[in-house]
């Protein structure tokens, strides 16, 4: 749930960042910061040198940058009475810095780099907290602490009228190794390493309630909701660890149940089958699209079409888009990201970005995106949190 509003006028913003200068200012922060997981490695490429790598990076992205960061919530009578000022801005942790200073260079030597003691120092502060989190209620996970040299985070500040400016920091797990689970790559062939979720820190309740109340976000005409698209579906539990039940599940942890379930799956399957494996309590809010995901945004069954006419700016909504065909995953990114008012509705983003990386190759095979390589991905997952989506690398 970011604070935004339907129809509101957006703050004039300044023109975005040319991506190059981006990527380029990211190289010179961990020069800045001596940042310890780099010490070891050859010595980095000249500054021209690397500032020409980072354009060359940055012209084969797909999406345009667009700073979408702040909003100005005028309210309305049905909505809330005041009007409030939300920025959001994101800060790579130290350990993500060196990924994305480095990783150019890394993904040639992949199992190398990750064998630095340093590396191991960072993923078991990583995995561990991430394991006390799954064991702690969710009542009292607003307890738990994050490693700010591991973990990224999340700034939002919010100033409404007649009220004191209101900071909330969130936390997300680092852009790191090979955007997947740390132990799944080197070393193991195994196929259950390489679709664990461990890695992933998702949103928690009390993060949204926060949220909500110090942007005074109120939906119109009900209460606000927890909306979960999933764009290639499969069925509810295909595969226990990458289907809809672990969404479930995972939310329904950190206290946050699903209100609304719209699911869209391209291969035909048998309605006894699908709706078979869904549990009862959730049948009256699932609804299941056995077909393709339509890239026409004039399709009344476009999936950015339907969020837009089913989601409003209070609810909190987890999209994922997985439908492993790399044409239509590209479109359907793209007009997100093209339409401000959709791309607003969005909080938690999850997607399996196939390029061409060799520890992923024997997986992916010709899915593999030849123009495409690992540091393209982490280039494409930082500018997507820099938009304020929690983006995360799915499997």
């Amino acid at each position: 749930m970011k604070p935004h509003s339907h129809g509101k006028q957006q703050q004039q913003q300044p023109p975005p960042p040319n991506r190059g200068t981006l990527i380029l200012c990211i190289f010179l922060a961990t020069a800045l910061l001596h940042c310890k997981y780099s010490e070891h490695t050859a010595p980095a490429p000249a500054a021209g040198a690397a500032a020409a790598g980072a354009a060359a990076a940055a012209r084969r992205m797909l999406p345009t940058p667009v700073t979408l960061n702040s909003q100005n919530l005028a309210s309305s009578a049905a909505a809330a009475a005041d009007s409030c000022v939300t920025t959001t801005e994101y800060f790579p942790s130290e350990f993500e810095l060196s990924w994305l200073g480095n990783v150019t260079r890394w993904q040639e030597d992949f199992c190398s780099a990750i064998d630095m003691p340093e590396q191991a120092a960072a993923v078991a502060t990583w995995l561990n907290t991430l394991q006390q989190e799954r064991e702690t209620p969710a009542e009292e996970q607003h307890q738990l602490s994050y490693d700010p040299k591991v973990f990224s985070k999340y700034v939002t500040t919010s100033t409404c009228d007649g009220a004191d400016s209101v900071e909330t920091v969130t936390w997300i797990e680092p852009l790191a190794h090979g955007l997947r689970h740390p132990g799944a790559l080197c070393g193991t062939t195994s196929k259950a390493a390489v679709m664990s979720r461990d890695y992933l820190l998702l949103a928690h309740s009390h993060e949204v309630a926060a949220a909500r109340e110090a942007s005074r976000q109120r939906c119109m005409k009900r209460t606000c909701q927890t909306i979960f698209m999933d764009l290639g579906a499969t069925t509810y539990d295909d595969r226990d660890i990458a289907g809809q039940g672990w969404f479930v599940r995972s939310y329904e942890r950190l206290g946050l149940a699903f209100d609304r379930l719209l699911l869209w799956e391209a291969k035909p399957l048998d309605p006894a089958k699908v709706y078979s494996k869904v549990p009862p309590e959730l049948l009256h809010k699932y609804q299941y699209f056995n077909i393709p995901a339509h890239t026409d945004l004039s399709s009344p069954s476009h999936p950015v079409r339907i969020l837009k006419q089913i989601a409003q700016p209070g609810d909190f909504v987890v999209f994922k888009l997985d439908i492993d065909h790399a044409e239509s995953e590209t479109a359907i990114l793209q007009a997100l990201l093209d339409d401000p008012e959709a791309s607003d509705l969005v909080d938690e983003f999850f997607f399996e970005y196939h390029v061409t990386f060799g520890e992923m190759l024997r997986y992916w095979k010709s899915q593999a995106d030849p123009a495409k390589s690992l540091a393209d991905a982490f280039a494409l997952f930082y500018e997507l949190r820099q938009r304020g989506w929690r983006a995360h690398s799915w499997v």
